[in-house]
């Protein structure tokens, strides 16, 4: 559409609402997951950090502990998986993915992405926008980005991110996963 910017249905001169990016957690994804980590501590937790997952063990049919890439292993109650579902089944778990999810995972609105980030600072409390804009991307610039479009993000919600009279201001890329 040559670069038109627009907003959700209708026309409008800044963008449109990204349809990508779902609600950002209150004091961003960072803070969030502070808070359960937090949580996890408050309970008993242990946190083991820069550690790789290279595999899921069981008894008795039960996940009980993971092995690590230096050859430690933690054992649980319970494994919770929140990564990509394809690296899970086949690489840390025993069997493949089951069709169902196999199909699911295949349908466009579970596609899978990455993402570029770049976030400026911005001398103005407010922009001629709130929340998500999505650019149009050039056909040319398509080629070499391997997206459509150019997300900006504006963090005025968050009055804790930049000092009063400030604001944040962030640029993403989306692209596929072997971008």
């Amino acid at each position: 559409s040559g670069g038109g910017l627009r907003r959700g249905g209708g026309t409008r001169r800044a963008g449109r609402a990204c349809p990508l990016c779902g609600g950002i957690p209150q004091g961003s994804s960072r803070a969030m997951a502070k808070r359960i980590t937090e949580r996890f501590l408050s309970l008993g937790g242990e946190l083991k950090l820069g550690k790789e997952a290279v595999k899921i063990n069981y008894k008795n049919g039960k996940a009980n502990s993971v092995t690590f890439s230096d050859g430690s292993r933690l054992r649980g109650d319970y494994v919770i998986l929140t990564g990509d579902p394809a690296v899970s089944f086949g690489k840390l778990l025993p069997f493949e993915m089951p069709k169902t999810l196999q199909k699911q995972y295949q349908l466009p609105q579970m596609q899978r992405f990455s993402s570029y980030h770049c976030a400026f600072a911005c001398d103005c409390e407010t922009l001629p926008f709130k929340g998500d804009f999505v650019f149009d991307v050039s056909a040319d610039n398509q080629k070499i980005l391997k997206t459509k479009t150019l997300v900006i993000r504006e963090f005025s919600h968050e009055k804790k991110f930049a000092p009063k009279g400030k604001n944040v201001l962030q640029a993403l890329v989306f692209c596929d996963e072997e971008t």
